[in-house]
């Protein structure tokens, strides 16, 4: 064996008694097993390291223990004998297929190694396939039942043909590199044949037959039913090295094109399947982060790579529920796409994503981008379905439109993200189709909530008609509850300037919500603790007038909310008692330095200042228009001084 004994990897079967080594070179897989012998009765493997008692070595593997050294008596590298890796050889294999196939199934495959030795293949029943190396000797005349196929790597016409046994065989012979190369294949008949691949074209060994007989030398187009289009693919092992290191270049840089990596590359490569229809698909696997050089370095790597976009490609029909063969995480991940594992079973972001891609059509699966979006969306709506609130919260509307949903939108998001939180079992919402009709029946009643709530609004009826928590909760709405806030929500969307238009969206809705919610939740008997200070859109959302812009130092907002601030929350739960403070804030502001505003003694008292009453209110209200800036009496403890000094 040319490599090194540690080259190898190691396996001992029990049942067999056997002993496998096994290694990878330039993209090709090497196995080679041996008969693990006995102390008397062994093998000497030799290595370009040296030589390997096969029972010793058989011995170390079984039981775990060191390996032996190999001894420098000999190596394949300078051997005693006549075999070196470039003598001729004067020796015959016997090839057995397992016969594990049934009649035009996918067999065995042959690979001839080189000139000096005859190999002799016997077939089963499924379709066995022949690769024969240049000068190769090879009889693949006993193949078995099955259309076998037999590669040769010559033209058609660089080839002898002769006629054997009566016409039941055919033998084919030229001389390359110094060598004769032989192959015989069985003639057969209309109805048991084998397909002879050259490097021109194909043909059917029964039409072989009948132009041979006509014309030994005619070309390969006067064979009857001749292929042009299947070929043997004549390819130098240099150049496969070639390509294999092109794609994982291209891997590694993340640089993959139609250029750099065409099909032809990947075809030089011995990878199948690459067309023009997804050449851009795969390239772009190439250029995943997760797809690095060395996960593309092999033919059999960049074949699965090829084969797992293939699968899912086709799985992408545009039409749901139709995967015979549901794709694996395997094969996500063999492209690039991570986040996904395992197999599609029920209830699992994978059975869903699964759904999702077969219902797109391949131009929305044919990057990894849209992949990975799609992925990423699966596994978030699997964990908001009866998730935590941080779950649900992590829902996105482009999650949903990546997997394919619709009907969703910035508005109405809020309610159906809630209504997939409610899902439970997962098994409830692993596909397309349950997803959708979740989002689709939360989507109908979020409308119809959100009419009732307009129409309250545009009839200033919420109250009278009792509108509950729960409408609101369906439209998408967070923050209202029944004991606490609902009836100030419902007298804000009873207030004249609150109107039907001001409500007619679940985003509009909400920010009523929260503006009432923020000024409740400042209305806490203490003064000076509420941070951020509170705004006029905050109050005009409510339906409060008269109050705009922020808290800056003297103005009528300003006082207002160091005002509120010192409220009990049952001081400021109707709109009405929140107006009356914001036009007492705005009498007392704009009264100071001879101001137009008139400070009555409902305007102080509403504003909890103390010690003024019919008998002083006048001296009150002069004192305060005297006051040269309105800063002076922008807060409760300032105009409580101004307050105290003028009515004494």
């Amino acid at each position: 064996m040319t490599g090194n004994l540690a080259d190898y990897a190691t396996a001992y079967d029990t049942a067999s008694q056997t002993l496998m080594l096994s290694r990878t070179v330039a993209g090709q897989n090497e196995s080679v097993k041996i008969a693990g012998g006995t102390p008397s009765n062994f093998d000497n493997l030799v290595f370009a390291n040296g030589t390997v008692n096969s029972n010793t070595l058989t011995l170390a593997v079984k039981n775990a223990t060191a390996m032996p050294v190999p001894s420098l008596t000999e190596t394949s590298l300078a051997p005693q004998g006549a075999a070196s890796p470039t003598a001729q050889l004067n020796a015959t294999i016997q090839a057995y297929s397992t016969n594990t196939a049934s009649i035009n199934m996918v067999g065995e495959t042959f690979a001839t190694t080189r000139p000096g030795i005859k190999f002799v293949v016997n077939g089963g029943s499924g379709i066995d396939t022949v690769y024969v190396a240049d000068g190769q000797t090879v009889d693949a005349s006993v193949l078995g039942f099955s259309v076998d196929l037999v590669y040769f790597r010559g033209n058609w016409a660089d080839y002898t043909k002769t006629l054997l046994s009566s016409g039941t065989r055919i033998q084919f012979t030229r001389l390359i590199n110094g060598n004769t190369e032989s192959v015989i294949v069985s003639a057969g008949s209309p109805v048991n044949y084998d397909k002879l691949i050259f490097a021109d074209g194909a043909v059917k060994s029964d039409q072989a037959k009948a132009a041979i007989s006509i014309d030994p030398l005619g070309p390969i187009n006067k064979v009857t039913d001749v292929d042009p289009t299947t070929v043997t693919p004549v390819i130098s092992d240099d150049q496969v090295a070639a390509a294999l290191a092109t794609i994982s270049g291209a891997a590694d840089m993340n640089n993959a094109d139609a250029t750099r990596t065409s099909a032809l590359v990947y075809k030089t490569a011995g990878v199948t399947g690459v067309t023009g229809d997804n050449l851009a698909a795969i390239n772009d696997a190439l250029n995943s982060q997760a797809v690095t050089g060395a996960a593309a370095d092999t033919t059999p790597e960049i074949q699965k790579i090829v084969n797992a976009y293939k699968a899912i490609l086709a799985s992408a029909d545009g039409s749901g529920n139709n995967t015979t063969t549901p794709l694996t995480g395997d094969q996500y991940n063999a492209i690039g796409v991570v986040g996904v594992s395992g197999s599609p079973v029920s209830g699992t972001p994978l059975a869903l994503l699964d759904s999702a891609v077969d219902a797109k059509p391949p131009t929305g699966v044919d990057t990894i981008a849209e992949l990975q979006s799609m992925a990423d969306a699966a596994n978030h709506v699997m964990a908001a379905a009866g998730g935590t609130s941080a779950q649900i919260a992590a829902l996105t509307l482009d999650d949903l439109k990546a997997l394919g949903v619709s009907g969703v939108n910035a508005d109405n998001l809020p309610a159906l993200i809630a209504a997939i939180g409610k899902v439970t079992p997962d098994s409830n919402i692993d596909s397309l189709g349950e997803l959708q009709t979740v989002v689709t029946n939360a989507a109908n009643s979020a409308a119809n909530a959100l009419q009732q709530i307009i129409n309250a609004a545009e009839s200033n009826n919420a109250v009278l008609t009792g509108l509950a928590a729960s409408v609101f909760s369906a439209a998408g709405v967070t923050g209202v509850d029944t004991n606490t806030n609902l009836s100030s929500i419902d007298l804000a969307l009873d207030s004249k300037t609150v109107t039907g238009t001001s409500a007619n969206t679940t985003g509009k809705v909400q920010a009523i919500v929260d503006a009432y919610n923020a000024i409740l939740a400042s209305a806490d008997n203490r003064v000076g603790n509420t941070s951020p200070a509170l705004n006029g859109m905050q109050y005009t959302a409510i339906g409060v007038t008269g109050i705009s812009g922020i808290a800056a130092p003297g103005t009528a907002l300003n006082l207002l909310d160091d005002v509120l601030d010192g409220k009990a929350r049952t001081d400021v739960d109707a709109v009405v008692e929140v107006q009356a403070l914001a036009n007492a804030a705005i009498n007392v502001i704009t009264a100071t330095n001879g101001g137009p505003g008139l400070v009555s003694l409902d305007d102080l008292l509403a504003l909890g200042i103390t010690g003024v009453g019919p008998g002083t209110i006048r001296s009150v209200a002069t004192a305060i228009g005297q006051v040269n800036l309105s800063t002076k009496v922008d807060t409760l403890m300032k105009l409580q001084g101004v307050v105290s000094t003028a009515a004494t």
